[in-house]
């Protein structure tokens, strides 16, 4: 992955479906044009993308909880994203109220659902997540 301009906002999508995953990048570019929208498909991807830069480099992280690298317990999502110190603001975007309770304790700010949450609220959340980061 090439390097971002220094202070421009970036957003870690981790989500395995790539339409979803678009249309979350497309509505991050809507609330935030000159925002970067990085997408991998897996958690270790996305781990990995988080290990290899610095602290604070991306603003957000939207993540599914249903991933296939996580079918066993979707709560492990959570546990190994916090294990690495990122300051970003993680935004869990997913079919399941299962674990909502359990996310925000560990930090978690917005639990969204994904066939309830509109494009609009997604582009909000998305617009304050890139101005806490800042």
């Amino acid at each position: 992955m090439e390097d971002c301009e220094i202070g421009k906002p970036r957003i870690l999508v981790i989500e395995d479906n790539p339409g979803f995953a678009e249309l979350v990048c497309v509505l991050a570019r809507k609330a935030i044009p000159e925002v970067d929208c990085i997408h991998v498909p897996l958690l270790k991807d996305g781990l990995e993308i988080l290990n290899s830069h610095p602290f604070k480099y991306f603003n957000a992280v939207v993540m599914d909880l249903n991933l296939p690298d996580t079918t066993l317990n979707s709560l492990f999502a959570l546990h190994e994203l916090y294990r690495i110190p990122h300051g970003a603001s993680v935004i869990v975007l997913t079919g399941s109220e299962d674990y909502s309770d359990e996310a925000r304790q560990y930090g978690v700010r917005t639990y969204l659902l994904k066939q309830k949450a509109s494009d609009a609220v997604i582009q909000q959340v998305l617009r304050e997540a890139c101005i806490r980061g800042q």
